[in-house]
């Protein structure tokens, strides 16, 4: 059962990526949205759990990414020659 939960959320995730292009396509899934219907709903909230902490893992990558290149900017900037490092 985990395996279908692990395909129907992925099946999911496509589904909204596409509907955001095309429309069209989204009403194609309408099957897709049955069958998530009709998973135990204890399921249905452990996939959603599991979504949101994998989205959350990616927002906290691209966090930390930005820190350690803002931090690199801030390194540069105070090491440029003639400069003292002092915003004015």
């Amino acid at each position: 059962m985990a395996k279908l939960t692990a395909a129907l959320t992925e099946q999911l995730r496509l589904a909204l990526r596409a509907s955001r292009t095309n429309p069209d396509l989204a009403l194609g899934r309408a099957g897709l949205a049955e069958e998530m219907r009709k998973l135990p709903a204890e399921e249905l909230h452990e996939t959603l759990v599991q979504e949101a902490l994998s989205q959350l893992r990616l927002d906290m990558k691209y966090l930390v990414f930005d820190l350690e290149a803002t931090r690199r900017e801030r390194d540069a900037y105070r090491s440029k020659p003639g400069d003292d490092g002092q915003v004015q």
